[in-house]
């Protein structure tokens, strides 16, 4: 990843653990130290969500993306998963600073604009 940047690589089933151990500490940190973030979520083509992550995930966007919206700075989402494609695409407007997309054959591509 690009300095000042973070990435999460997701794959598989994605539950609570993976968010409370692995995704929000080190965003958390980012923010308490001030910082903008910039971040890549790199989601594989088997991603399954559990119930206990879905929740985590409305917990993360109530407290990092909404009581600190203005943190982030920019948003690069990877996949080829359509139904990915299609929620982002009718929920953008909620997500705090700028995102984009990008297929999986574009990962460099993504990089480069999360360092922009």
């Amino acid at each position: 990843m690009p300095s000042g940047s973070l990435g999460f690589r997701v794959s598989g089933r994605l539950a609570r653990p993976d968010y409370t151990d692995v995704l929000v500490p080190p965003l958390r940190k980012a923010v308490d130290a001030g910082e903008r973030l910039r971040v890549l979520y790199a989601l594989g083509p088997e991603l399954r969500m559990e119930a206990g992550a879905l929740l985590e995930d409305l917990r993360l966007e109530a407290d990092l993306g909404v009581r600190h919206r203005e943190a982030w700075e920019r948003i690069a989402v990877v996949t080829d998963l359509d139904w990915l494609w299609r929620a982002f695409g009718l929920f953008s407007w909620m997500v705090p600073g700028q995102m984009r997309m990008f297929h999986e054959s574009e990962l460099e591509q993504a990089k480069s604009w999360i360092a922009e």
